[in-house]
């Protein structure tokens, strides 16, 4: 849940203890729910079972929220409440006082994968509430605060927890029109028209600034989108075109790159992967590629190399990795001795971009883009290459 950024983005504190969502008298379709583990909406759709290491004579609260509404690139109405049940003696959660009936995953196309999330909460006694959301409603769902209920109630930290991933599946609309926005008298009320007009003005309209949004590198590495675009072209023919899936055969060598600059002004350049070893897992993020200092103007040749160019080398099976390019616009010349050469790891795996940017005052990135790469045959040749 660390590492999924459950936590901070719901609670505060991972949860002591593991939620069981079995399979077997879950969903007919016969998955469970194994931390982070991608599932799909037709294999959700059913209300699953659920059970934790309970008290008999205690009473607890089980929540399932997706934080990600509409993206996790751009949760503007997070949290979405999927399911509430208060007041569950023990883990006997069929006698439990249901607030909202579960709803299964509904992720809008295009929007990548969002994670649900299940949190068990001890009671300190019991909860009075006379409301009820039935599952073919909206009302009531839409940017639910987990905290805000926490504290309300004063649930403490969660005692169990456990979430799946999901995306789009052909599943999706068919729950949509089982659902009905009670209270709903105009478009503004409905929260998946919102999300249809929002991801299709993401996908028409979106520069380098809007897909590093959609892409989710605000905020995995900096956030703030940057101001402009930055020209990138590899010796091989390619160019970067900000999310546009290249080989690592094609960007093996140094490339050219520019932007909008001041002549009289020192910027610095970065080139980074998060997705260290994977998107899923980025244990090891970020991993430094290129980094140059005290550049003048956009003359990338004259500024100071403090880790030169490697190119894209992800693990094979590791899917697509990003590999990020951003110039920030140094307040005066920044005294560094440090050189890392092609042929060297060290001082390259778990960098941070936002250390740097504070340690240096870089502010917000003035230019920016990205490509996408996975594993090919080069990739171990490059590996060949590096020491240490």
């Amino acid at each position: 849940m660390d590492s999924s950024g459950i936590v901070p983005d719901i609670i505060d504190n991972k949860p002591k203890g593991l939620l069981q969502v079995t399979s077997k008298v879950t969903y007919p379709s016969g998955v469970k729910v194994e931390l982070g583990k991608e599932l799909t909406p037709t294999q959700v759709k059913d209300q699953p079972t659920v059970s934790w290491e309970a008290e008999d004579d205690a009473l607890y609260t089980l929540f399932m929220v997706d934080p990600d509404a509409p993206s996790r690139a751009e949760p503007i109405y997070r949290e979405i409440l999927h399911w509430l049940v208060i007041n569950i003696p023990g883990n006997k959660l069929s006698e439990g006082q249901t607030v909202a009936e579960y709803r299964g995953s509904g992720p809008p196309e295009g929007s990548g994968l969002h994670r649900y999330v299940f949190l068990v909460f001890k009671q300190p006694g019991k909860i009075e509430s006379t409301k009820f959301i039935p599952k073919t409603s909206r009302e009531g769902r839409v940017k639910v605060t987990t905290r805000d209920s926490i504290a309300k109630y004063n649930l403490g930290d969660p005692i169990a927890g456990n979430f799946y991933q999901a995306q789009y599946d052909d599943y999706v609309p068919v729950l949509r029109e089982q659902t009905v926005n009670y209270s709903c008298t105009d478009l503004s009320s409905s929260y998946e028209s919102f999300v249809i007009l929002i991801f299709s003005h993401i996908q028409v309209s979106s520069g380098g600034g809007r897909k590093m949004i959609s892409s989710g590198i605000i905020p995995d590495i900096i956030d703030t989108r940057p101001k402009g675009l930055v020209q990138i072209n590899y010796p091989s023919g390619v160019k970067v075109e900000s999310g546009k899936e290249l080989t690592p055969t094609q960007v093996k060598d140094q490339p050219t790159v520019s932007w909008e600059a001041e002549d009289d002004a020192l910027y610095t350049l970065f080139m980074v992967d998060p997705d260290a070893p994977s998107r899923a897992n980025p244990t090891n993020r970020e991993f430094l590629h290129w980094l140059v200092i005290n550049i003048p103007g956009n003359k990338v040749a004259e500024g100071q190399a403090v880790a030169e160019y490697i190119g894209s080398g992800p693990p094979e099976g590791s899917g697509l990795h990003r590999y990020v390019f951003l110039v920030f616009k140094q307040a005066g010349k920044i005294e560094s001795t440090k050189f890392i050469r092609k042929t060297s790891r060290e001082g390259r795996v778990r960098t941070n971009t936002r250390d740097f940017i504070a340690k240096y005052n870089l502010g917000d990135p003035i230019a920016g883009n990205f490509y996408q790469a996975q594993y090919d045959d080069y990739v171990p040749i490059l590996k060949s290459q590096i020491i240490n």
